[in-house]
């Protein structure tokens, strides 16, 4: 077994969690779709073909000839969607994406942007990481530094996201 091929097992795991939460709490994710894009008759359409990609992106994850090229446009679609909670986030709303079925105080937090950018640093790793064998203790090392890093980088920019709102609202107090 290789490091990419584990990543793309961890990614469907995540995909088809999310997606079985979504399809269970479909009116909240619903809501939250409504509220963080802005639209109205197209929410739902949306909040029913989300799960369905996320259960298509888990599948693809797993099947050989498919897994490059859809942890490539998992890549894509985490890296868009973090664009969106983060625009949200820096605009001041902190609605919730209910993603896994929603936060005990429905509000968007670090630890969402942060989780998906690890998964973004993940999906590109399948992509361009060469399927070589895990076999000695340093490898496994390896590929445990590798998503360790990932993880730091992670919660490092949603910090720095969160420190550039809060100098953006001190200076929009102090006009």
């Amino acid at each position: 077994m290789s490091t990419p091929i584990v990543l793309a097992t961890c990614l469907a795991i995540v995909f088809t969690w999310a997606a079985v939460a979504k399809l269970f709490a479909l009116p909240r994710f619903e809501s939250s779709v409504r509220l963080l894009l802005g639209i109205g008759t197209l929410s739902r359409p949306i909040a029913v073909a989300v799960p369905l990609l996320e259960l298509s992106l888990a599948v693809g994850l797993q099947v050989d000839p498919l897994r490059q090229p859809t942890a490539a446009i998992t890549a894509l679609l985490l890296l868009s969607f973090t664009g969106v909670l983060a625009q949200n986030r820096w605009a001041g709303n902190t609605t919730e994406c209910n993603c896994f079925g929603g936060s005990p105080d429905g509000k968007s937090s670090l630890v969402g942007l942060a989780r998906n950018i690890a998964l973004t640093i993940a999906a590109v790793s399948v992509v361009f990481m060469p399927e070589v064998p895990v076999t000695g203790i340093e490898d496994r090392l390896v590929a445990v530094m590798l998503a360790s890093t990932g993880l730091l980088i992670a919660l490092f920019l949603s910090v720095l996201v969160d420190l550039c709102i809060e100098v953006r609202k001190s200076i929009a107090v102090e006009q």
